[in-house]
């Protein structure tokens, strides 16, 4: 899998203008080509996507391969480590 294709959209918590910049650096941190939209959350509801704060990675097709809210971030940061956008891969 191509990394640069996959994308991470972020909610951020209300009110915690820090809390995107600081999980789109913790996250992509060796993923160069991990693209990161933050978009407010009007676009969020218009598109079906969760606007509870948190997550979603979605995969080169559109499908989103994962979600998950603030408390799963770790969860996140493992299932990148294990390469689900192929940068394990090779």
């Amino acid at each position: 899998a191509d990394p640069a294709a996959w994308t991470l959209v972020l909610r951020p918590p209300a009110g915690d203008a820090l809390w995107a910049p600081r999980a789109e650096r913790a996250l992509t941190a060796g993923r160069p080509g991990l693209r990161v939209l933050t978009p407010p959350p009007k676009v969020l509801a218009g598109h079906g996507i969760c606007t509870t704060p948190g997550y979603h990675l979605i995969r080169p097709d559109g499908h989103i391969a994962a979600h998950g809210h603030l408390a799963d971030l770790d969860r996140l940061e493992a299932e990148l480590a294990l390469g689900i956008t192929g940068e394990g891969d090779g």
